[in-house]
């Protein structure tokens, strides 16, 4: 049975339909992120086992598109890439199982929007980020800024010093002009 390849077809025509409504880094990041999970998992229709899409779906690297997906209020597309795979692959028992059980997380996700210091730490380690996790709280130092950040009653809660030396006043009414308007 001829079936639709998950990323060619479904993913990449999902992100198509919806570009309009996404940030185009976020399509780049998810594009790039699944073609080398698709080589990792080995779940290509066209030259893998299609099977092997339910171990990737309950991966902790399925969760980590979840998470970049969340940050990017763009939880939906995720669903929606979801619903059709569960259509597409419903012949393979292993893969709707999968599907089902990320769906029902998912939509637990959309219900209750739980702050985790876990998950921000993945997110900024992703990014590049040096962090030091500390009892409750995380701490980064950039080159001349110090940020804590921790989790409290469903907020995060971060603080941000900048530091510097200037003997001109000018460059103090900057600073401060330009995190006024952050």
């Amino acid at each position: 049975m001829a079936r639709r390849d998950f990323l060619r077809n479904i993913v990449n025509h999902v992100l198509a339909e919806n570009s309009d409504k996404l940030p185009p880094s976020f399509v780049d990041d998810l594009r790039e992120t699944l073609g080398r999970i698709e080589v990792k998992y080995g779940f290509s229709s066209i030259d893998g086992d299609p099977s092997k899409l339910a171990d990737f779906i309950l991966s902790s690297d399925f969760e980590d598109l979840i998470i970049l997906s969340r940050n990017q209020k763009a939880l939906w597309v995720m669903k929606e890439i979801l619903e059709i795979t569960k259509e597409e692959y419903s012949d393979i028992p292993e893969v709707a199982s999968a599907v089902e059980t990320r769906l029902s997380n998912l939509e637990k996700g959309f219900e209750e929007n739980k702050v985790d210091l876990d998950n921000l730490v993945k997110i900024l380690k992703n990014n590049g980020y040096r962090i030091e996790k500390t009892n409750g709280s995380i701490e980064l130092k950039l080159h001349n800024a110090n940020v804590s950040v921790k989790a409290e009653k469903n907020m995060f809660v971060y603080e941000i010093v900048i530091k510097g030396r200037t003997s001109d006043p000018d460059v103090i009414l900057k600073k401060l002009n330009s995190v006024r308007t952050i």
